[in-house]
């Protein structure tokens, strides 16, 4: 029998997890109010607790948010958590393909089984208590036919209105041959109901499907095509696929701000675009700009400089978009020898709805004023930020640690924020 290699590509790859009772059975995850259906792959998270995978104990854990308790996923007495196939979390059968999501008080889980002539993708839900897991359905069949394979969840997946949106991506050797595959499985996890996006579910022909998102009666996604990316818009209810034209230059970067229009980045992405569904209207709706003090000395007044700046990401939620920037730099002279002092400037820009901006948050300096332990230099992106509910959600990369912070989102709008730990977990073992 050939090995199964899993490369599991996971933003939430902790560890320094312990053992012990699960956590309390969770009600309902609290999302947000409408159709606003945030990621929930990378910060899993219910009202009373989060949950994360961790690489080193090849298994799910949670953190109960009261006590700061962190623990293995299963509490049935006596286990040992080593994998066997009575554990909840740890159990050997399967193999974790880095997509999960926490939805309708359960966590749901890709998995892939191997067996003597196949590989098996599948769905499984596990108890928020950790007193269960279960098989929702298997969404594709591989046959094996010599196959040294190698699948990877590096494409996430979505859940939203009972519906999961799977990315499939294997990729195999045979014969030297680079067989490398793509598809979409679309599974109803009320009633285990499998279809697929593409008319091959899996193939070399398919292409890759990212930067999903979900929005009222529909899946948002996009694909390489040709030389351009396209926004594709997948309906729930007739199953239709409908693309946006867009203006030249889109590359991937879109939030959807409501039942009327997209938001996204074109070109260089120095200008935020909007697309209406129902006139087609697509337009410039803002030029990214800043201003900044480019030349300070005691006793001669500021000279403002006006610039382009180059966006990385957009998000929105019913309120406020938000803009994360690229690392900026500014020069100034230190005053112990004149020279030139490099200062990092990486911000969030935050616009109302009628692109008028209210707050730049320079994550940067926030970066060094967080509370933490000294676990070594401290990274921050901005796909590190989640606007979930009331709050905005921060992750933190370290030197074998992962933080996870936030702060109400009103105080985020006013530029100030003043962030606390929701809770930090070892990433690799030989930290």
């Amino acid at each position: 029998m050939r090995k199964l290699i899993i490369g599991i590509l996971l933003s939430l790859c902790l560890a320094g997890c312990m053992g012990g009772n699960g956590p309390e059975t969770e009600s309902r995850y609290d999302s947000m109010p409408g159709d606003y259906n945030e990621d929930t792959g990378r910060l899993l998270k219910t009202d009373k607790g989060y949950y994360y995978y961790s690489y080193a104990k090849k298994g799910y854990c949670y953190v109960d948010k009261a006590t700061g308790n962190d623990m293995i996923l299963c509490n049935k007495p006596e286990c040992k958590h080593d994998g066997n196939p009575f554990c909840v979390a740890t159990n050997d059968k399967y193999m974790i393909l880095g997509q999960h999501y926490i939805y309708d008080g359960r966590l749901i889980v890709a998995v892939v089984e191997e067996t003597d002539t196949n590989y098996e993708f599948k769905l499984l839900e596990l108890a928020l208590d950790g007193s269960e897991a279960s098989e929702i359905c298997t969404y594709y069949k591989m046959v094996k036919d010599g196959f040294v394979v190698t699948a990877y969840g590096g494409y996430k997946m979505y859940v939203h209105r009972d519906k999961a949106f799977l990315p499939m991506n294997v990729n195999g050797i045979h014969e030297m041959e680079d067989t490398e595959r793509f598809g979409v499985a679309i599974v109803d996890l009320k009633t285990g109901e499998v279809s697929y996006l593409d008319e091959e579910p899996l193939s070399t022909a398919n292409i890759p499907t990212t930067n999903i998102s979900a929005y009222g009666d529909y899946f948002y996604y996009c694909r390489e095509e040709g030389k351009k990316t396209v926004l594709h818009r997948y309906s729930l209810t007739d199953k239709t696929d409908m693309t946006h034209n867009l203006l030249v230059g889109f590359h991937g970067e879109y939030a959807v701000a409501d039942d009327e229009h997209i938001i996204y980045l074109k070109g260089k992405a120095r200008y935020l675009c909007t697309y209406h569904y129902e006139t087609g209207e697509n337009k410039e709706a803002l030029h990214l700009k800043r201003t900044y003090n480019s030349y300070e000395e005691p006793g001669r007044p500021p000279i403002l400089t006006e610039e382009e700046y180059t966006a990385l990401s957009v998000a929105a939620d019913e309120t406020y978009y938000y803009v994360a920037a690229e690392n900026l730099y500014i020069h100034d002279k230190p005053p112990e020898d004149g020279g030139q002092l490099l200062d990092k400037y990486e911000c969030v820009y935050v616009y109302n709805r009628d692109l008028e901006k209210v707050a730049e948050v320079n994550m940067a300096v926030l970066l060094d004023e967080v509370p933490r332990a000294e676990e070594g230099k401290l990274n921050s992106n901005h796909m590190g930020l989640q606007y979930i509910g009331d709050r905005v959600y921060w992750n933190i990369m370290g030197q074998g640690w992962q933080y996870w912070y936030s702060c109400p989102k009103s105080e985020f709008v006013t530029g100030n924020p003043q962030f606390e730990s929701e809770y930090r977990a070892k990433t690799h073992q030989w930290n």
